[in-house]
């Protein structure tokens, strides 16, 4: 979902890729990503509150949107912290901070 490098695109017009291309399941993905990112990362995850338990449509936005995209940035930037708190400590130092390998 990022923009390719020049070289990464010419690189890639070279790679024979025709078995791929020719089967149904990846023509229709390429075909319609667009729409099913918009609906199974947006609309469903809207919707499925609303219809499902009757939750109004701003705390299913809210809940859906913007609380699942805090709680998913928390849940990353928090691997390094706790690898720091409950990590091992291979080396002999004064600081107090782990490592977890």
């Amino acid at each position: 979902m990022m923009k390719k490098y020049p070289e990464v695109i010419r690189r890639g017009c070279e790679i024979d890729m025709s078995d791929v291309l020719a089967d149904p399941v990846v023509v229709f993905d390429d075909k319609y990503f667009a729409i099913l990112r918009l609906l199974f990362c947006v609309v469903l995850p809207i919707l499925v509150p609303v219809y499902g338990w009757n939750e109004t449509w701003s705390k299913s936005i809210q809940s859906q949107l913007f609380g699942r995209y805090v709680i998913a940035l928390n849940c990353t930037w928090s691997v390094n912290s706790v690898a720091h708190i409950w990590g091992s400590k291979p080396y002999n130092a004064e600081d107090r901070s782990t490592h977890s390998f």
